[in-house]
């Protein structure tokens, strides 16, 4: 499904899309700029659907509030919590917008997830990536995240969101992830919690090249690192009532798009009331 961005060019139609409608009718619509063709590692979705609204915060962290209703694994469950503002569209990004326009349609896309979210970013220590959020014009529904990674010192891009959860004993993480490399990239999750921001990141899953793929994590499995683990995959998460942040790593140290979406958690929003967890485990 192609999504429409919304930015500084909205108002008018130039020429040059309207040739492009007019190619479409005729099934002649080239690749644009800056997308590899249909049999590349970045497939061409048909034309004749929607274009992409990129999607930006007025401030540093607006949350997008979920459209389902609220269940184990729903987006509103695992709500950062507060009245968010309406969702903004934000500032034009050709190269991008180009790519999400034709993008491979997500097979499995349903509700959204964790992903509704305007206030992704990239974190320090590790590559730098730029982070956007696109949606449906008029709606901004079917939310997805894109990561462009640049390449990097690093062996990783990782990606942070606040949340106020608190993890499921024995569920899942799942997440929706299409790469567009021509190689497989291992995808981890992680979490911070509690007041001291104590992390625990799980072991890899592969995402594979051209395709979404589908990423499922056990939220009991003892295959977590931290530091009380010596950051051997060997741990449970520490501190699940307390979860504050949320992240996603991506193990590449190249260039490429990845798209993110259907990330949903087995988990309920954290009591702000609740006991601090047990002691954090030594220093990172």
């Amino acid at each position: 499904m192609m999504r429409e961005h919304v930015g500084e060019e909205r108002l008018g139609v130039s020429f040059a899309v309207l040739a492009l409608l007019i190619q479409a009718v005729v099934g002649c619509v080239p690749p644009a700029p800056g997308v590899e063709p249909a049999g590349a590692a970045v497939k061409v979705a048909p034309s004749g659907t929607i274009e992409p609204v990129e999607i930006r915060p007025e401030g540093a962290s607006e949350a997008m509030q979920p459209a389902a209703p609220a269940s184990a694994r729903s987006p509103a469950a695992a709500d950062a919590g507060g009245g968010a503002p309406p969702l903004q569209p934000g500032i034009q990004d050709r190269e991008t917008k180009a790519f999400v326009k034709h993008l491979q349609p997500n097979p499995a896309a349903g509700a959204d997830g964790l992903e509704r979210f305007s206030g992704w970013k990239a974190q320090g220590w590790g590559n730098a990536a730029e982070v956007s959020a696109w949606g449906k014009s008029g709606r901004l529904q079917d939310v997805v995240i894109t990561v462009k990674l640049v390449g990097g010192a690093q062996d990783k891009v990782a990606i942070q969101r606040p949340v106020k959860l608190r993890l499921a004993a024995t569920g899942r993480l799942g997440v929706d992830v299409f790469n567009s490399t021509d190689h497989a990239i291992p995808v981890s999750f992680a979490v911070f919690a509690s007041r001291d921001r104590v992390y625990s990141e799980s072991a890899a899953s592969p995402a594979a090249p051209g395709v979404w793929t589908h990423l499922d994590f056990d939220l009991a499995a003892k295959t977590y690192k931290n530091a009380a683990s010596d950051w051997k995959h060997s741990a449970d998460i520490w501190g699940r009532d307390m979860v504050t942040e949320l992240l996603l790593l991506f193990y590449d140290k190249g260039e490429g798009m990845i798209v993110v979406d259907r990330l949903t958690v087995d988990a309920e929003p954290a009591d702000e009331e609740a006991a601090e967890p047990a002691p954090a485990p030594p220093g990172r």
